[in-house]
């Protein structure tokens, strides 16, 4: 339980905390994991891969949608940057080479990074466009609420 009151204490009051002790990625993907479970949802493996690295583009599916966890709070500018390329790049791939007619992305805390923020979801928008794909784009803290919709 009280672990549980220190992860959304984490989540909500991110800002708050000097910067070593934020939520890593790997941490995101913990708490998305555990909001789909507390919705009752089936998390699961996702075969999408990339197309350099054969890593997986997406977390994991979610209600058979991909899902990928996003986090913005990186050190250097060039850091992040490179990052969302690479994510955006992925997306795309996956998009034009495998069936998929919807994709969640769960963003950690864009408010700082609001400019970054508002250009990755400008280009998932692209993707949408050319590629004919819904891509979801929610935070984290409300995730579960909009994944059932």
């Amino acid at each position: 339980m009280e672990n549980d009151i220190n992860e959304i204490v984490d989540l909500y009051l991110y800002y708050d905390k000097a910067r070593p002790d934020r939520i890593t990625p790997q941490r995101a993907k913990s708490l998305l994991s555990k909001q789909v479970k507390a919705a009752g949802l089936k998390r699961e493996k996702s075969n999408v891969r990339g197309a350099f690295n054969n890593d997986e583009v997406f977390d994991f599916e979610v209600a058979g949608i991909p899902t990928r966890t996003i986090t913005f709070d990186y050190a250097r500018e060039s850091s992040l940057k490179t990052y969302l390329k690479g994510i955006v790049f992925d997306i795309q791939t996956a998009a034009k080479n495998f069936t998929i007619k919807k994709i969640n992305v769960v963003t950690v805390h864009e408010e700082e990074y609001q400019v970054e923020f508002e250009l990755l979801k400008r280009y998932l928008s692209e993707i949408e466009d050319t590629v004919h794909v819904e891509i979801a784009v929610t935070g984290l803290s409300n995730f579960s609420e909009t994944v059932n919709q």
